[in-house]
This record gives structure tokens, sequence and C-alpha cells, in this order.
């Protein structure tokens, strides 16, 4: 409902002019003791008037001269129009009270066409109206930023929902890479791992779309993940896997821990050569830390599309931009993947 009386013109200055019309007319009220038709309606004629004025200014004035830098045809368009504003208001509120005008203003000393009088009018017309052209832009500045952030946000959620699609053929590509290769070996246990990488398929269709899991969710995915590489590589790999999780219901994006260990199983593990995985996690309400440390094999992985890390990095940077802090470095032949994740920040 707010939002459809902001998005419309006449509604938004409609509800404006209410606002500040109310506190006038409950100071009527108290004043006169009740309701004074004639002061009231007064009120409500000189604060429509002025409200149109602004309206006028802010809308014609500015947008088609000022802003434009007509500067000249600005000043030749504001005296008169606000000459006849203001001379109009005057006169309705003579007409209304049969009062001089200088009772707006409670001076009661001056008299209608003095000088100082005028000078004194026309000068808080000024502010006023400069007052509305603050507003005004302020407003403008507001719904420009708020249509920015909601183009930026879109343009987010766009990206991330491209990332999310190429990550599970990104996995799935591997996975299948992986049994390939396997099965060359060891025929007769290709059927075993089928099923373990349809159990983790499911869980990746299940929980793609979705903006968080929880961390016992991502850990468990990943307990299943690599047993599953246990299985495939056998005597060729030892994982030594630590976890310590304090709050199982820590939400986190999904899939986020899980690629930079499937990137070193990818990476640090062959058909020939024995190699050592070290994974560590640690969870509290405020961090989630990941080191893992696998050895750096001459010979690729051709199979790898290199995507699933790219991805990863620009997924944070879209969700948790200056919340966490990444380090993969490569030393005596072993990458070292050292990821804090900072949250509630």
């Amino acid at each position: 409902m707010v939002k459809k009386i902001v998005d419309n013109f006449y509604l938004r200055n409609l509800a404006v002019l209410l606002i500040f019309l109310s506190p006038e007319i409950l100071q009527s009220i108290a004043k006169n003791n009740g309701f004074n038709v004639t002061d009231v309606a007064t009120k409500i004629v000189n604060y429509t008037e002025f409200f149109l004025y602004f309206i006028f200014h802010n809308r014609v004035l500015y947008e088609k001269f000022l802003r434009k830098r007509k500067y000249f045809l600005y000043i030749i368009l504001l005296l008169p129009t606000m000459f006849i504003w203001r001379e109009s208001t005057n006169y309705l509120y003579w007409l209304a009270t049969r009062s001089p005008i200088e009772h707006i203003y409670q001076i009661r000393e001056l008299k209608k066409y003095n000088v100082a009088l005028w000078i004194f009018v026309y000068w808080a017309d000024v502010v006023d109206i400069y007052i509305s052209l603050g507003v005004y832009l302020a407003f403008i500045y507001f719904k420009k930023t708020e249509h920015f952030l909601a183009i930026e946000n879109e343009k987010k959620e766009l990206e991330l929902k491209q990332l999310k699609q190429q990550l599970s053929p990104h996995f799935l590509f591997n996975a299948l890479n992986n049994i390939y290769s396997y099965s060359l070996e060891h025929n007769n246990h290709s059927s075993e791992l089928l099923l373990k990488l349809s159990e983790l398929i499911r869980f990746i269709v299940a929980n793609s779309a979705k903006q968080e899991i929880t961390i016992k969710e991502e850990v468990d995915f990943i307990d299943n993940y690599i047993t599953f590489e246990k299985e495939r590589l056998g005597q060729r790999c030892v994982v030594n896997y630590h976890k310590n999780i304090s709050n199982q219901n820590i939400k986190i994006a999904p899939f986020i821990l899980f690629v930079f260990i499937e990137n070193a199983f990818k990476h640090g593990t062959t058909a020939i050569n024995r190699s050592v995985i070290d994974i560590s996690i640690d969870a509290t309400e405020q961090n989630i830390h990941l080191v893992i440390c696998n050895p750096v094999h001459s010979v690729k992985n051709t199979g790898s599309t290199n995507i699933g890390l790219a991805n990863t990095r620009r997924r944070l940077e879209l969700l948790y931009p200056g919340n966490y802090i990444l380090h993969i470095i490569e030393e005596n032949k072993q990458y070292k993947t050292d990821f804090l994740l900072k949250l509630n920040q």
C-alpha cells in the first residue's frame, strides 16, 4: 500500500499535503475549542495553493529551465508566477477572513502594502520554494538509488542463477570422468560408485536452487563426496579429514565449501601417484574456516573445465563482499587453500 502511494504522483502529493495539513487543522480545533469551518477551509485552500505552486515550480520551472541551465528564462518565469501565486493567496485569505495578510505572519504593526512586509513575505516564499525543491531532489535521488539497487539486485540474482546452473554440470562432468577412469581398472565396482554419485546428484538437485542451506547439510554432502572419492581412489589417496562444527544450523550459500574440496581431489590426485589430502573445517557462529592441503602433480587433469573455482570466487564477491579471505598458495609442490568466511557481519 505504501509503495503504491509513493509510486503514484497524485497519491504521493496528496499524502504529503495531508501530512502538512493535519497539525494545522488540529491547531485550529484547539484554538477555536472546536471545528471552525471557515478557519479550516482557509488553511486547506492556502496550503493547497502553496503545494500546487511548489509542484509547478519543481516539475516545470526546475525541470525545464533551471536543471537545463536556462537561468535567464527561469528567473523571468519565476518572478511573475511567484507574484501571481502570492497575490492570489493573499486575496483568497482576505476573502475568507476579511483580515489583512499580516495576520498570517502575526505581524500587527505592518500594513498590507508596506515594503518591509512585502520583502519579508516574498523572502519567506523563496525559502519555502527552495525547501520544497530540496525535498523534491531528495525524493528523485532516493528513487534513482532504489531503481539502481533493484537493477543491480536483479543482475546479481541472474548471475548467481547462471553460476549455480554451471556448478551442477561441472561437478557431474568431473565425476563421470572419474568413474570412467576407474571403470577401466576396476570394472566390478563401477555400479557402486554410480549409486553414490546418484545420491550426490540428488542432493545437488534438491539444494542448488536454495539461497542458503545449513552447515550440516553442506558438511554431510562433503562427507559423502569424500567417501565417494576414497572408494574411487582406494590406496592411491589418503584423506586426513577433520571437522569441528559448533552450531549445525549455521546458514551458508550451498556448495561454497564443497568446490574447494572437489578442486583438491581434481588437481591433487592421479591414476599413478600416491596422494595425501588434508582437509579441516572449523565452524562457529562468527566464522567458517576451511584449510586444505593437496599435492601438485605434473600430470594435468584434462577433463577439468576450471569453472568451479572461478564461479566460487565470483559467488563470494556477490554474496559475501568484504566478508571473506581466500588464499591459494603453491609451495614445495603443495597447494594450500585457506578460506575464512565471516558470518553475521
